[in-house]
């Protein structure tokens, strides 16, 4: 059964150093001037957007060291993810959106030519995208019992990104109202897909950057 639901910016929990940690600053704070844009700017955004998301929960018939199924359709997260959803016996697959409204916000700054204050915008969608998947997170503990894995999608930690294409298959057309492109990316931007595996036993939880090979990302936790 599909499950669709919206919800508002003030809900996900946006601190200001998520929205500095995007923006570049490791552990700092930008100046007070800065500082009052990303905070003004969040706030057009908390007024303007309206979140949306859509999931549902299917048994999986295998999990294996690369892959599992659903049905007769595999999907392959690979040797690196695999062994973080054993254990599985059922899936979550989910999207989630900041929305049209957002993706206008940022395309009128950028006919303003308002450089600055899009560079923090886009930092601020990019927080939303991340908190989108902890919001269908909070859904699936407060609507099963079963313990829940940390979220994984096509394109990330060594995932072919094509799988995109399968995981859409299991939506209605353009779900939430986002499309996928010829090269699997999603519109609007500030998109998100994949998965949260269901099982009765405890999760071994990952931090992402154990599994990731960007070695120069600002974000990374782990040398």
């Amino acid at each position: 059964m599909l499950i669709e639901d919206s919800f508002r910016v003030n809900e996900l929990n946006i601190s200001l150093e998520d929205i500095y940690l995007s923006m570049g600053y490791r552990g700092d704070a930008p100046n007070d001037e800065v500082s009052g844009m990303v905070t003004s700017t969040l706030d057009e955004i908390s007024k303007l957007c309206l979140l949306r998301c859509m999931y549902f929960i299917s048994d999986v018939k295998y999990v294996s060291e690369k892959e599992f199924a659903i049905n007769d359709i595999v999907f392959s997260p690979g040797e690196r993810i695999s062994p973080y959803l054993q254990g599985m016996n059922k899936v979550c697959l989910y999207v989630a959106t900041a929305g049209k409204e957002y993706a206008d916000y940022i395309q009128n700054l950028r006919g303003e030519g308002n450089i600055m204050k899009e560079f923090i915008a886009d930092a601020i969608g990019t927080v939303l995208a991340e908190k989108s998947s902890s919001y269908v997170l909070k859904l699936l503990k407060s609507r099963t019992r079963m313990k829940v894995s940390s979220p994984y999608s096509p394109g990330y930690c060594g995932w072919n990104i094509e799988e995109q294409k399968t995981l859409f298959s299991f939506f209605p057309e353009n779900p939430c109202g986002i499309s996928l492109s010829d090269s699997y990316l999603m519109f609007p931007v500030k998109s998100v897909s994949g998965l949260f595996g269901l099982g009765e036993v405890e999760f071994k939880h990952s931090r992402h950057c154990e599994l990731c090979n960007n070695y120069q990302c600002f974000k990374r936790k782990i040398k």
